[in-house]
């Protein structure tokens, strides 16, 4: 992704988009913003969320994000991708507006800067809604996107497929792709004085009612939650708990080894001394 030129012809145009986006954003009374990382649950806490009222919690910004990808930055098409944010996001009602953001968010506070804003009109626009924190077990998230990845499955209307076999190494890769997800989001609260309401996916999944008060704080109806539609689970979900338990075996040995380590290079030390 190439650094937007902001006296490229065009990008008038994108500043002009961003900020007519977040003016309507900050003018919406309805609305979440749900903060987190694949394979936690947005697809199912935007499907509860959706049936109250609020907007549409979604990946809005994908299209934007996919358009820059490429080499060169076509900026209508990229003027048209911040428009249908709006649009994606409300539902059909003017009055409401909702979104799932991921770590990319750091990527869109780059675009504004490069194109003369300030990086902090993405957060400082969306003050007025519910921000939640979806997170998940890190085990479980390093689990699932092994299995997206390695299946090419990555949601559950994808149908059937074989479970791809137990790799220590893969999954261990993601265990850290999750955790820098978590910080960064710490980071971004901190840096823009954000509030979330942090929710557990094992809390949704055990019970939608969870989501009363947030529902209730983004000026949707709590009674509508019983309505909504969760989509169907992911399959392979034992297999996935038995990996997951096979992982946590394997951080424990490899902790366990690590502090052998530590005490017996102590304990040479001490010798030395």
């Amino acid at each position: 992704m190439e650094e937007l030129d902001p006296f490229q012809e065009g990008s008038a145009d994108l500043r002009n988009a961003f900020l007519d986006l977040f003016r309507a954003v900050h003018e919406r009374k309805r609305g979440v913003v749900v903060a987190s990382s694949q394979r936690c649950g947005t697809h199912l806490i935007g499907a509860y969320l959706r049936a109250t009222g609020v907007g549409v919690p979604g990946e809005h910004f994908l299209s934007y994000l996919n358009a820059r990808v490429g080499k060169t930055a076509e900026f209508e098409q990229l003027k048209k991708a911040v428009e249908q944010v709006i649009v994606g996001g409300s539902g059909g009602a003017s009055d409401a507006f909702s979104v799932v953001l991921m770590r990319y968010a750091q990527k869109i506070g780059d675009d504004l800067e490069a194109l003369g804003l300030a990086r902090s009109l993405l957060s400082r626009s969306m003050k007025n809604l519910t921000w939640i924190w979806l997170r998940r077990d890190w085990v479980d998230v390093a689990v699932s996107h092994y299995f997206a990845e390695k299946t090419g499955v990555w949601e559950s209307r994808g149908g059937e497929h074989i479970a791809p076999p137990y790799d220590a190494a893969g999954i261990h890769r993601w265990w850290w792709h999750v955790q820098v997800t978590d910080a960064f989001w710490e980071r971004y609260f901190a840096e823009n004085a954000i509030t979330p309401i942090e929710l557990d996916y094992a809390q949704l999944v055990k019970d939608p009612l969870v989501l009363t008060d947030a529902v209730s704080r983004a000026g949707g109806n709590p009674a509508l939650l019983s309505a909504a539609v969760p989509p169907p689970r992911m399959p392979h979900a034992q297999c996935k708990q038995d990996y997951a338990a096979r992982f946590r075996d394997y951080l424990a040995e490899r902790r366990s080894a690590e502090l052998f380590k530590l005490h017996s290079a102590g304990r040479r030390s001490n010798a030395v001394a």
